[in-house]
């Protein structure tokens, strides 16, 4: 299954608490708490990446032949089943392929 790289505008990592104290009847709340995030970001789909053998993570990215390449990237940031994603040759509308 063919993807693409995003530009994301920004990647945020959320953690949301399951537990909660305090008072209330009846009362449901959501609290969302950013950790950590990154702006100006290039993003795949986590399934997109691959353990290389040395270490490390890549992709295998799609050329406009339809020729298959594997390149090595640096992983940052994981959120929303996205991952920030950096390395020689990867820039925003890459096509890569994505696991099902």
């Amino acid at each position: 299954m063919p993807g693409t790289i995003s530009a994301a505008g920004s990647a945020q990592l959320t953690v949301t608490p399951r537990g909660a104290t305090g008072t209330g009847v009846n009362v449901q709340v959501q609290v969302s708490l950013a950790v950590q995030s990154a702006r100006d970001v290039l993003a795949v789909p986590v399934s997109a990446l691959l353990a290389l053998s040395g270490g490390g993570y890549g992709l295998e990215v799609v050329g406009p032949s339809g020729v298959h390449r594997l390149v090595a990237v640096t992983a940052g940031l994981f959120a929303s089943g996205q991952v920030q994603v950096s390395g020689a040759g990867v820039t925003a509308g890459t096509r890569v392929v994505v696991a099902q």
